[in-house]
């Protein structure tokens, strides 16, 4: 990589539009690397490639590109490249922005190895990244209230120690400058919905870890905790763990092995949990039921159980058993026999083998 010098010659020069308008507004990493090139500038001739220049600087190869794409974006220089290998740079005139703000709006999110300045702004790369949500997961409705955290909040932010650790935090855990709307969600947790620093910093770590780190899934969990009450990383903590156990037992109760449940048998064990109120242990009769009609796992028959055991009042195991057995006297004195009684019970037991989806067609369980 070969350093164009276009004015900077026997010294190192420093515009002072750099240093008043776009230095206080930069990680402190990308400028060492603006300031690098400047100084390599007067020795273009020898030339300095891209891994001379992390070495120089302790930084990764992949951090110096990513700090000359923030400069190039801003205008102040230019770079020619073939098959992602920068091949020249050219140190452009640093001219002052027409608008401030315009160019505040403008910016990206920093991120390198040390702590970033956030700016509110996301590539396209980024904003598809961000709008493209895996397949399976939870839908939660927005609080009431949800608004949009303004760009003078968020160079407010800039300042506050705890949010620019959340920052730093976030963007290790995903491996990705943050986007716009990651910046918006996380500000308004903070400001707004009041999540301390390591509850979100938490909320990072547990949707990177379940295999879902985009912008919707962690706005879902976030928002799923808020409705729950969850104020700190040790009761969403606590609550992870229990859920993890609820999803466990289920996963036995029901044959499961080789693979954890998908996102939406999960919903079903939260459902039956949160909204219906069942102990784990009347779930769980409630599976056995189902395994013994079905012979296969249904989390909806499973869950036409649990509702009408919930209609009925059940909260316990021996609730949940005297429900069974009289609904079984009841279908039982509903039956009319149709053929001898010498043939009842090969005929039940070929009967037992119900068609799954007739079962759930009918209405029964």
């Amino acid at each position: 990589m070969y350093i164009k010098n276009n004015g900077f010659s026997g010294f190192t020069v420093v515009p002072n539009v750099f240093l008043d308008v776009y230095m206080p507004e930069a990680g402190g990493e990308f400028i060492k690397v603006y300031l690098y090139l400047i100084r390599a500038a007067q020795q273009a001739s020898s030339g300095i490639d891209i891994s001379d220049l992390a070495d120089r600087l302790h930084y990764t190869e992949k951090d110096v590109l990513r700090a000359l794409r923030y400069w190039e974006k801003q205008g102040l220089l230019a770079f020619s490249e073939d098959n992602g290998e920068i091949l020249s740079v050219s140190l452009l005139e640093v001219k002052a922005p027409q608008e401030e703000s315009a160019r505040m709006k403008e910016a990206d999110v920093i991120s390198m190895p040390e702590r970033r300045t956030v700016l509110p702004e996301e590539t396209a790369a980024e904003s598809e990244t961000a709008e493209t949500a895996p397949a399976e997961e939870p839908q939660v409705q927005a609080p009431k209230g949800v608004r949009a955290i303004s760009v003078d909040e968020l160079a407010g932010l800039q300042s506050d120690g705890e949010f620019a650790e959340v920052v730093y935090v976030a963007e290790m855990f995903l491996k990705r400058t943050l986007s716009s709307k990651d910046v918006q969600l996380f500000a308004y947790l903070y400001k707004d919905l009041g999540f301390p620093a390591e509850l979100i910093e938490y909320l990072v770590e547990y949707c990177v870890n379940g295999g879902h780190a985009s912008y919707r899934y962690m706005e879902s969990v976030a928002l799923g905790w808020h409705s729950e009450g969850i104020r700190t990383a040790e009761e969403a903590k606590e609550a992870h763990q229990e859920y993890s156990t609820d999803n466990r037992r289920v996963m036995q109760a029901f044959g499961i092995a080789g693979r954890t449940l998908a996102m939406k048998e999960k919903q079903f064990v939260k459902r039956w949990k949160k909204e219906l109120g069942m102990p784990l242990d009347v779930i769980v009769e409630a599976i056995n039921v189902t395994m013994t009609a079905t012979h296969q796992p249904s989390f909806e028959y499973t869950d036409r159980i649990l509702s009408d055991w919930q209609e009925r009042g059940v909260k316990s195991t021996a609730q949940a058993k005297e429900a069974q057995n009289a609904r079984k006297i009841i279908r039982k004195r509903q039956a009319a026999p149709e053929k001898p009684e010498s043939r009842s019970r090969l005929v039940n037991f070929d009967q037992r083998q119900a068609d799954l989806a007739a079962l759930l067609k009918d209405g029964n369980w």
